[in-house]
């Protein structure tokens, strides 16, 4: 108790000192990768939903669960390790009491740290309606993580040294505990017996930390091999420069008697982590087996490691290569673009997608097709107009359950009166989905597989795993080795797993590989299919774009980009792609480069040609709905049937009626506004109102559609079909893969919902 009551005096007396800070600073910045990814797993698995899902997601996966106890002791054990390395090298470079004190317990507590975020993260789940642990319980824990720390360090001490336990009984002891926890936590109830485990690695890696010193102690006593300290560098460095130098440092630290035990333990466990995380990157198939959250673990692992080398390197040489590394990511930016979006041949080259059918031709066919003869119409007939809101797996499962509901219901009436499918990001998963149902029919047929049970087991699919895989490998890496790294980022590695995540005897499975030449329509062609768009966002101006089965170069869609207008004749978007344009979220994808091929004119007269690089982005930066397009649609239309001699003879006979599915959880909600620092106001105004905007424009498309509808056909005729109930408890996570509970919770919500119950009576 008096070690404690020191502790404190000493602490509160520090405080009070210039010293202290200027410490605090330096610690703070010598293990800032550390620090960094221990951050990165704060907001993750405590603030973000879709951390916590991912979590819930390992809970109900078997092999994901055992890789993620691989994942958490390889993190806190490079992260220990790691930060070891660069603390010695710090104090060796500049021999002080601060460093020597630093080196020892700063980089044990940053990897004792690790465990208690996760263990902390787990305790505030939200499991089975359970409320969890309040945040300020957690944050409590959290800083009482440091005495918590101090406490087992002191016993472990006393067994260790002053009771004089063997090391290597001790290694012992904690390789049967530890093989011991693994086991058993297969046997204890839910989630707290998950915790109880991870507790029990938490304080094992303590005792670990001293007995090692114990044994290294020993052994270099019986060597009689003195400590390397800084003063011995002018014998080890002589006649050393420049790189040279570096080297023998290196080689120096990395050959330390004291070093020498772990670094025989950590080569093979960084060279197994090393395999499961090169596959990870490279397999679809294998990133979906070991999960987004072991793989996140692994991930920020190995760069935790590979950035703390770079700190000892900048140690050691008194040069910050990591500012090196940011100014040959800026330099290879300006001639390397990794993010093209990846065009394939096309398959049939008779298709063009200059000759789309336009609206007029499409709604003249359509309309012919299902009633030939309009004077035989007795009562109006229903035309659907569906409206998928962005919101990525959550989305286009709720999207494509309730479609495919409504066609398995109503026995294929849905279908045959649908016109349009207009959505962005999850929305466009959920539509294309059930456009490719629609489309191998025949298929489905022959299986005698419903249309709920095909785009279910397609949508339930882990996207996101093989995609963290890219986003925290090739393109971390290739900012400094482009040359070296293929031009495959996490966009293209989400095209791949919407065409190869899936389960291979899957319906679905790489159904999305497919190329637009082979869904777009064709002038004089009528076909049976419903009109199908992708809305995206051209970054560099914010101009809307479309991806359409149609041709969009028509002036009733006020000049919105035909991003399949920019591809060159001969090439093709695969649907993937072009759903991939269109849910471009910030960071998870980056935005995608189409050039088009401009012909010009040079000096001399001959002909020539020049690129204009479009990028795309997210959909729901301008409309997360769609709605923009399908009312621009439905008023064409109308003036349409006004005009038009054949047209002109379904007036008053169709019955245009949009559906919107929604995932908001507040869809009425008041806006929450908060005071604005008046430093932010001066300096962050334009970035807070654009992030403001993301929103709003949304918002304001869909209020324009519903109010048209409303006021020129009627009530009834715009009907929200939204996930979430009015106070609603249940939370969906907006992510690339979705845990079961949320799943179950989605289909009930299917079987129960108003709005859809009361859509099919009316149907029917």
């Amino acid at each position: 108790m008096n070690y404690f009551i020191g502790l404190i005096k000493r602490f509160f007396v520090a405080l009070t000192t210039a010293d202290f800070y200027r410490t605090v600073t330096k610690t703070i910045w010598l293990f800032f990768p550390s620090f960094f990814f221990l951050f990165l797993c704060w907001l993750t698995f405590w603030n973000l939903s879709q951390g916590k899902d991912l979590m819930i997601y390992t809970f109900e996966h078997p092999q994901v669960f055992i890789c993620f106890f691989i994942a958490i002791l390889f993190f806190a054990y490079v992260v220990w390790f790691s930060s070891r390395l660069v603390t010695k090298a710090k104090f060796w470079e500049d021999e002080n009491h601060l460093w020597l004190m630093v080196r020892v317990h700063i980089p044990r507590y940053l990897g004792f740290t690790c465990f208690t975020i996760i263990i902390l993260a787990f305790l505030q789940l939200q499991i089975d309606e359970s409320p969890g642990m309040k945040s300020f319980w957690a944050y409590t824990l959290l800083v009482l993580s440091l005495p918590y720390y101090i406490l087992l360090h002191r016993i472990s001490n006393y067994y260790v040294f002053i009771k004089d336990y063997s090391a290597n009984g001790i290694f012992g002891s904690i390789l049967f505990i530890l093989l011991g926890s693994l086991i058993s936590v297969f046997l204890l109830p839910g989630y707290i017996g998950l915790v109880i485990v991870l507790i029990i690695l938490q304080v094992i890696m303590v005792f670990f930390f001293v007995a090692r010193r114990k044994a290294i102690k020993i052994e270099m006593d019986k060597k009689k091999i003195q400590v390397q300290k800084g003063s011995d560098s002018k014998k080890a460095y002589a006649g050393k420069k420049g790189l040279g130098l570096l080297i023998a440092k290196m080689k120096r630290l990395l050959r330390d008697p004291e070093e020498k035990g772990s670094m025989n333990f950590f080569n093979p466990i960084a060279g197994a982590a090393f395999i499961f995380y090169v596959t990870t990157i490279l397999s679809v198939k294998f990133s979906v087996f070991i999960g987004t959250f072991p793989f996140v673990l692994l991930a920020f692992g190995v760069l935790a490691g590979f950035i703390n080398f770079i700190s000892t390197l900048s140690v050691f040489a008194k040069f910050n290569f990591h500012l090196l590394f940011f100014i040959t990511a800026f330099i290879a930016g300006s001639v390397y673009d990794p993010h093209g979006v990846q065009l394939i041949k096309k398959q049939n080259e008779q298709v063009s997608f200059d000759k789309r059918q336009k609206l007029q031709e499409y709604f003249t066919h359509w309309v012919k097709q299902r009633y030939p003869n309009p004077d035989s119409i007795k009562n109006m007939q229903p035309v659907y107009f569906v409206l998928s809101d962005g919101g990525a797996s959550r989305s286009g499962y709720w999207v494509a359950s309730v479609l495919s509901k409504l066609e398995d219901d109503t026995k294929g009436k849905f279908s045959n009166n649908l016109f349009c499918m207009s959505g962005a990001s999850g929305g466009s998963v959920g539509n294309a989905a059930f456009y490719i149902s629609l489309r191998i029919k025949n298929i489905l047929a022959e299986k005698d597989s419903t249309y709920l049970s095909v785009t279910k087991d397609y949508l339930k699919t882990d996207f996101l795993s093989f995609t963290i895989a890219r986003m925290l490998g090739p393109d971390f890496f290739r900012y400094i080795l482009p040359p070296l790294i293929p031009a495959y980022d996490r966009a293209y590695a989400l095209t791949k797993a919407l065409e190869k995540a899936p389960k291979s005897n899957s319906v679905l499975y790489n159904s999305m590989a497919i190329g637009m030449s082979s869904l777009v329509t064709q002038k004089d062609q009528p076909t049976m299919l419903p009109v199908f768009c992708i809305n995206t966002t051209r970054m560099q101006d914010g101009t809307p774009g479309v991806i359409s089965t149609i041709n969009m170069n028509d002036v009733i869609f006020n000049k919105r980009v035909d991003v399949l207008n920019l591809i060159q004749e001969g090439q093709d978007l695969k649907l993937s792609s072009a759903i991939v344009l269109g849910a471009s979220f910030p960071y998870i994808s980056p935005a995608g480069r189409i050039d088009k091929l401009q012909p010009a004119k040079k000096t001399d007269g001959t002909d020539s040609s020049y690129c204009i690089p479009n990028y795309f982005v997210d959909g729901g930066y301008f409309d997360n709905s769609g709605a923009g397009v399908v009312n621009e649609m439905i008023i064409a239309m109308r003036q349409m049937m006004n005009s038009d001699s054949v047209l002109s003879r379904y007036k008053n006979k169709l019955d245009f009626t949009v559906l919107h599915i929604t995932n908001d959880p507040h869809p009425h909600g008041l806006p929450v506004l908060n005071n604005v620092n008046p430093l932010v106001n001066d300096m962050a105004a334009p970035i807070q109102t654009l992030a403001g905007a993301y929103g709003s424009q949304t918002s304001v498309n869909n209020s324009r559609l519903e109010n048209y509808m409303f006021n020129n056909i009627g009530s009834g005729h715009y009907i929200p079909i939204n996930l979430y109930r009015t106070k609603d408890s249940m939370s969906f996570s907006m992510n690339w893969v979705i845990s079961d509970r949320a799943l179950k919770g989605m289909d009930e919500r299917l079987a129960t919902s108003d709005s859809l119950i009361n859509l099919l009576k009316r149907m029917k």
